[in-house]
């Protein structure tokens, strides 16, 4: 399974376990099954998307990916900084 399809189906399944449990009675008994899972699916899509530009420049063979992914890891938190370390993955510059 790729990274991609992994971040895709964590985000549709903690979406779908959130909405589910917003819809039903909390005394029910898998209410806190899904929302363990549904909460452990979030924080890995949340993960996931923000070491995105991190993935896109490995899979591409950047020849900067060391310094990308400490760019990604050091100011990604910010939004200026993530988009910066994903514009700096998606340029052509391979090994």
């Amino acid at each position: 399974m790729t990274v991609y399809r992994l971040m895709a189906l964590s985000i549709l399944i903690a979406v779908s376990g959130f909405a589910w449990f917003c819809n039903i009675d909390q005394s029910h008994p898998s209410a806190a099954l899904i929302a363990v899972v549904s909460g452990v699916a979030a924080v890995i899509a949340v993960v996931m998307v923000y070491m995105l530009p991190t993935v896109v420049a490995f899979n591409r063979r950047h020849r900067h990916r060391q310094a990308i992914m400490i760019l990604n890891l050091l100011s990604a938190w910010t939004a200026f900084g993530w988009i910066a370390a994903l514009v700096w993955a998606n340029m052509e510059q391979r090994e």
